[in-house]
């Protein structure tokens, strides 16, 4: 049976429709594809009021947060002097920025040694391999004993980034992470490891998985010559937080959505 000319053009543009959509998906959000923003849309209509950057650096996210979160308080621990001082020249005259000098692990109060970069950027607890160091010596926080010390009951925002140290971070954080009292964790994720011990996605997403905290997405991968993811950032989901984009979906395309978070 042949299809008439208005059935055509309603099929050409169905079809075109549908093109326009895979290239807004594939092609467009692969390069503006930005995980402040996506969090900016998982947050909707939740008042995000605490974020913790922890290996906060120079202070590029703390920053970014601040500018996604206006109503947000950051807490930015740091333990690299050289990063620490930028800090402070950053964000001292900022009221809703507060810099912790100190190595986050899942101790409190022990002297350790931690080991500095050139690029500030891979300082790390533990040992780079293949980039030398300078070991200087830090104090040591776990997240629990932070806020028990600190009045803190909720963390919105929990963004780690410390080079192979992510499960001491957790284990520190573990009654936080076991009540739910954490929304979003914004961590690096590493397929090699590049710090001795260092650890990688598959031990990153087990730890948080035992909690509720399910993989949501990933940002910012970096590939090898030898085409092989090598590390990048990644985006696990609290039972709460969960909920609450669950309560907000409205049409089809929305329930898809919060059906890969875990909801019917």
């Amino acid at each position: 049976m042949r299809l008439g000319t208005q059935a055509r053009r309603l099929l050409r543009r169905d079809l075109l429709h549908r093109v326009a959509i895979r290239w807004r998906i594939d092609v467009v959000r692969r390069f503006t594809k930005d995980a402040i923003a996506d969090q900016q849309v998982l947050f909707a209509g939740w008042p995000v009021r605490t974020v913790f950057d922890v290996g906060a650096n120079v202070g590029l996210l703390t920053d970014a947060y601040l500018r996604a979160f206006p109503a947000a308080r950051v807490v930015a621990f740091e333990a690299a002097p050289p990063a620490l001082a930028a800090l402070g020249r950053r964000f001292g005259g900022e009221d809703r920025v507060e810099v912790v000098d100190r190595a986050v692990t899942a101790t409190d109060g022990e002297e350790v040694a931690f080991h500095v970069t050139p690029t500030l950027g891979t300082s790390s607890l533990l040992e780079p391999l293949g980039e030398q160091s300078t070991v200087v010596h830090a104090q040591t926080v776990s997240l629990d004993g932070w806020c028990a010390a600190n009045g803190v009951a909720t963390v919105d925002v929990l963004k780690v980034d410390v080079e192979g140290a992510e499960l001491a971070v957790l284990d520190g954080a573990a009654s936080l992470l076991e009540s739910g009292a954490v929304g979003l964790v914004f961590i690096e994720a590493r397929l090699v490891a590049e710090t001795a011990g260092g650890a990688l996605l598959h031990h990153v997403a087990a730890r948080l998985e035992g909690d509720g905290y399910l993989l949501h997405n990933l940002y910012g991968l970096v590939e090898s010559e030898a085409r092989g993811t090598i590390y990048g950032n990644a985006v696990f989901l609290g039972p709460r937080l969960r909920q609450h984009v669950a309560d907000q979906a409205e049409d089809l395309g929305h329930r898809v959505f919060t059906r890969r978070l875990g909801h019917r």
